[in-house]
């Protein structure tokens, strides 16, 4: 081949590669980079942590809309009460130096720096969901579903994996994997690790903000009541199962609180079908401390939730113990409740949770009352905040000393 070939079929390439040299650089300059130092103002300490995660997550009257901030700001208030010096800044700011830090905690592109930097410092991953391998396979899973039952794609309201895959290969290589949720979603990660001891199993926690009376309940009129309590990701979290059943059964009334409207491919399919439908109601989003939310729920006897993949999920028991609603809900959703005050189902397909959802509501009040006290009680004794500071604290201390 001549030289003058050669040359006219390396300049496509080498184009390609400067426009994506180009748009890297210019999304990291757009991206954002916040980064606060020293958020408890500690003077005289040795030892310095940097968590990568979400720096709002230190202001003061942190909102209860989810529970993220406040994991984050448990975490760095005991990494300070370790004796770190604790900064905080995004996973897009990964043009610092990070060689100063003793601990780098969580973090999937500045892991990556870490390891590329070859830094020695302890690392750490906090990881709240499911193995990306599982999500990702019941994601695709879902959408061929939808497709093929629906003749639509619903992609934009399903999870993916990062498309560099960092977010799977960032698992193999720190030193300790913090993994949220129950031994169920702990298992999804032991199928690709034979390295247990790097592994950490915390479970979730829920926002103490009403303390529901159940024993005046009008269970005889609320058993035919379901509510949805969710957010991003209507079809990752089972909406569409949720809907496809209230319009199947026009005499049950669905309750959906939190979904996005955002997701707009969504709501242009399912939009036209619940217009309309008095027992399909759309509240929006709704806070937890309010009295709507209490009004809401003392409507509904039971929280649904057909999540494909979650690493504990916390809206299940935000509306459990604050509600006292009977949880029906998927074993992925990654939560340990009690078998006199649930329904988990293994399968997540409409027909498991037609029927789940038919036989619960065959329940006499009593039963119904038994199961909703059991559950509420279970979730309020086990999933308490002040669980998640000790769990966390001991698996810190065990992370940055072994």
């Amino acid at each position: 081949m001549r030289l003058s070939e050669k040359i006219k079929r390396t300049i496509p390439i080498a184009f390609r590669l400067l426009r994506e040299r180009i748009v890297a650089s210019v999304s990291y300059l757009m991206s954002d980079k916040t980064m606060r130092r020293n958020v408890f103002g500690r003077k005289g300490y040795s030892k310095r942590v940097l968590m990568a995660s979400i720096p709002k997550a230190f202001d003061k009257n942190l909102p209860k809309y989810h529970t993220n901030l406040h994991e984050i700001f448990e975490i760095g208030r005991i990494f300070d009460q370790m004796g770190y010096i604790v900064d905080v800044t995004t996973d897009n700011n990964t043009h610092i130096d990070l060689s100063k830090y003793d601990v780098i905690f969580d973090g999937r592109k500045i892991q990556a720096e870490v390891w590329r930097q070859n830094i020695p410092a302890k690392t750490i991953i906090f990881s709240p969901g499911a193995h990306p391998i599982f999500c990702y396979e019941a994601t695709v899973k879902k959408n061929l579903e939808i497709k093929q039952e629906k003749g639509i794609w619903l992609t934009t309201s399903s999870r993916y994996l990062d498309r560099t895959l960092t977010g799977y290969y960032v698992l193999y290589f720190p030193d300790h994997v913090i993994v949220y949720g129950n031994q169920y979603v702990l298992d999804q990660y032991l199928k690709h690790d034979t390295r247990n001891e790097r592994y950490s199993l915390l479970p979730a926690f829920y926002f103490d903000c009403q303390k529901p009376d159940l024993a005046h309940k009008d269970w005889g009129k609320v058993r035919h009541s379901i509510c949805w309590f969710g957010s991003l990701g209507l079809i990752h979290k089972g909406l569409d199962i949720c809907i496809d059943f209230a319009l199947a059964h026009p005499e049950i009334t669905l309750h959906i609180c939190g979904a996005s409207v955002r997701e707009k491919e969504f709501w242009n399919y399912y939009g036209p079908k619940i217009k309309g439908k008095t027992n399909i109601i759309n509240h929006g989003f709704i806070n937890i401390e309010s009295e709507e939310f209490v009004s809401i729920m003392s409507e509904c006897a039971f929280v649904v939730h057909p999540s494909i993949s979650e690493g504990g999920a916390a809206s299940v028991l935000n509306v459990v113990a604050n509600a006292g609603l009977i949880p029906i809900c998927s074993k992925s959703c990654g939560l340990d409740l009690p078998k006199d005050g649930s329904v988990v189902i293994d399968e997540v397909t409409y027909d498991a949770f037609e029927g789940a959802i038919l036989d619960a509501m065959k329940w006499s009040e009593e039963e119904l009352k038994t199961k909703a006290t059991s559950a509420c009680q279970y979730v309020r004794e086990h999933y308490t905040l002040d669980n998640y500071r000790a769990n966390m604290s001991k698996i810190l201390h065990n992370c940055v000393n072994n």
